[in-house]
């Protein structure tokens, strides 16, 4: 599930809400202007499709008028630069241009992200088009897209899985009512700790492995067993300076293994700042690593959203240190930073 969740099949469809910037897409998308555009274009130059294109339409009022807090977002219509060149002789604003792309023979129309500018992700995409696996000829459906929705009948590796489609405008609402969601904190938490986890076991291997060199520098010394043998007498002096250098080392490494190794099952807190409404909010969830994604064993626990005032002091001062690296480190005693949003912070 865990692949599934962050693999190139997700990322394309469910895109962070952080890059959703021009000029890939156009943010913040007016989907009354878009309508208006839509149904401009189809009284100048009649379609086979239009009753289609319209059921779509009164799709997207209604659905603005059901998520009234989310954004919608569109795929830049430059993207299709080469093809419009050809259809349009000529340049239109990115909301005609939008609206071309509906009504020109088409597979399927510009996905239209719904999302919510606080969250992490995208909710889903709604768009209109064939999306069968076929070579059959073009039905148009109005399409629903959201990482919630399974498909049994076909693999997680297509976009498909998570598809559901329909010609009626009722269904279509009814599906994009349940299964936009309001994302959950907790889930991603862990689907986005292997990375972290896997920082952790590695700053554990490097301890473990300073310790081994040092062990195996002391014990093949030439003189390690003649020195072992009268350190079984009390009052023994080094005579052999070398071989007392490569024992304090021995020992400093497993005083430091000893007082930094995290046990393998370190507690950390996974948080997430944004801004909402201009204020900084931070989404907190504490667990144990070592319990996978979906796991009977996971001990997540949701502490919810809080503001910067809410945190402890000590957290305050780890998310420094860690804001100050690049993404994907780890820094001991502090913990790993993902990216400019996430981080994973020792408690």
């Amino acid at each position: 599930m865990t692949v599934y969740f962050n693999g190139a099949l997700m990322r394309s469809n469910r895109p962070r809400v952080s890059t959703i910037v021009a000029p890939k897409y156009l943010p913040d998308f007016d989907l009354d202007r878009y309508i208006h555009e839509v149904n401009v274009s189809l009284a100048n130059t009649p379609h086979d499709d239009a009753p289609k294109i319209k059921d779509f339409l009164v799709f997207l009022q209604q659905l603005k008028k059901s998520f009234r807090w989310c954004s919608f977002a569109i795929a830049a219509p430059t993207l299709y630069a080469q093809r419009l060149a050809k259809e349009t002789q000529g340049a239109m604003d990115a909301y005609k241009a939008s609206a071309h792309l509906i009504r020109s023979p088409y597979t399927m129309a510009p996905k239209i992200l719904v999302y919510l500018p606080s969250n992490r992700y995208v909710s889903g995409w709604v768009s209109l088009g064939d999306f069968r696996m076929g070579d059959s000829a073009p039905i148009p459906k109005i399409a629903v897209w959201s990482p919630h929705i399974t498909n049994g009948s076909t693999g997680n590796d297509n976009m498909q899985h998570s598809l559901k489609v329909s010609t009626k405008v009722k269904t279509a609402i009814s599906t994009a009512k349940r299964y936009f969601k309001d994302e959950n904190m907790g889930e991603i938490a862990r689907s986005l700790s292997n990375e972290p986890s896997h920082a952790v076991a590695s700053y554990d291997r490097d301890l473990a492995l300073l310790v081994a060199e040092a062990k195996k520098s002391l014990c093949t010394d030439a003189a390690f067993p003649a020195a072992m043998a009268q350190l079984a007498a009390s009052g023994y002096t080094f005579t052999d300076l070398g071989l007392k250098e490569k024992l304090q080392t021995y020992i400093t490494e497993m005083e430091y293994q000893a007082e930094n190794s995290t046990g393998g099952n370190p507690e950390l807190m996974y948080i997430r700042g944004y801004v909402k409404g201009g204020v900084q909010m931070f989404d907190r969830v504490k667990r144990p690593f070592g319990y996978g994604y979906g796991s009977h064993n996971d001990k997540s626990e949701v502490l919810g959203t809080c503001r910067e005032e809410d945190l402890s002091e000590d957290i305050k001062r780890k998310l420094s240190t860690l804001m100050m690296g690049e993404d994907m480190s780890f820094v001991a005693g502090a913990g790993y930073k993902l990216d400019e949003e996430i981080y994973y912070v020792y408690t």
